[in-house]
């Protein structure tokens, strides 16, 4: 889990909680101001269908389910993200646009973090 916090722009720690549940320490940057919050996630790892689900209630107000999907074509990993947010509308605009932008920096950590480690 602490690779995960090393890759992902606003996640700086995970402490496990029991079974496969955890705490993501989080912060945000609102402007020039950062917004420090907790949240608890649910982590199933299916390796049958090769994909990971996470789904977490943040605040009390959002509800955010994560799966990602993994595959492997001509010996390519390939990572398939689905991001279904509930929320009011406005809250729900802006917590998906959050995610795909905090998201596609963290698979470029992902792609740089590899590369190091295969340099390694």
């Amino acid at each position: 889990m602490q690779k995960f916090c090393k890759i992902n722009p606003v996640i700086h720690k995970i402490k496990w909680s029991k079974d496969q549940d955890y705490l993501i320490y989080e912060t945000l940057k609102l402007g020039p101001l950062p917004y420090s919050f907790v949240y608890p996630v649910n982590i199933q790892i299916n390796t049958k269908l090769k994909c990971i689900d996470m789904r977490a209630t943040v605040m009390k107000l959002i509800k955010i389910n994560l799966r990602f999907e993994i595959s492997t074509i001509s010996n390519i990993t390939n990572i398939d993200e689905t991001i279904d947010v509930r929320a009011f509308f406005p809250l729900k605009w802006l917590i998906q646009r959050i995610l795909k932008t905090q998201h596609s920096i963290m698979f470029l950590n992902l792609e740089k973090q590899y590369a190091l480690e295969l340099n390694d």
